[in-house]
């Protein structure tokens, strides 16, 4: 969709290539134009995105390639929400992560989502009900932080994992060489990840 008011699709090939080349004497892509574009699949996510023209005084071709996440039965990985030993406190990488689950939530208004806290195998001290407790309250952090950016708490469902789920198996890391891969592998493991739980969300009425 171009902001002079141009509207046109393509539907990929069987290899997802998609391409928006010149039509006969008239081309798709204009001069002075920004373009928002929707990247979309029934029971995937919706990835958005755009290009603009504006100031450009030499031709360009635009190359894009777009990654659509299935929706439903498949944890999805925020890569840089890990967690420091006993602490459910966010990081600055974290809330950059959150960000990207934002933009997901706010270009997919129809989805409920799970996120889903993990904790590594040692037991924790500081929390009487142990890594379950630790772990929900990492997943509510997340919840919290995103509800303080604007979306319904009603979209978000905060569930501790516990140790239940490892990146890296305990008996993996034992066998581990040296503190410092074992570590990095414990960190591997506190993590947060989401699941879409459902596609038809509906707001609620002020």
């Amino acid at each position: 969709m171009g902001t002079n008011g141009s509207n046109f699709s393509a539907l990929t090939d069987d290899n997802g290539g998609f391409a928006f080349v010149e039509s006969g004497k008239d081309r798709y892509i204009k001069e002075n134009t920004s373009y928002s574009i929707i990247a979309e699949k029934d029971g995937y996510l919706i990835v958005k995105d755009q290009v603009t023209t504006v100031g450009l005084t030499e031709s360009t071709t635009f190359v894009k390639e777009y990654f659509l996440e299935p929706v439903i039965n498949r944890a999805i990985q925020l890569p840089q929400i890990l967690y420091d030993v006993d602490q459910f406190f966010l990081r600055p990488e974290a809330k950059d992560s959150l960000e990207t689950l934002l933009t997901t939530l706010v270009d997919n208004p129809n989805i409920v989502v799970e996120l889903r806290s993990h904790t590594d195998a040692r037991p924790t001290k500081r929390y009487k009900g142990g890594n379950k407790e630790l772990s929900q309250l990492r997943a509510q952090a997340c919840v919290n932080y995103l509800i303080e950016k604007g979306i319904a708490a009603d979209r978000m469902v905060p569930v501790g994992m516990g140790p239940d789920e490892p990146v890296i198996a305990m008996d993996v890391i034992k066998k581990m060489a040296t503190v410092e891969e074992k570590e990095a592998a414990h960190q591997k493991n506190r993590r947060t990840d989401f699941k879409v739980l459902r596609t038809d969300y509906v707001p609620k009425e002020n």
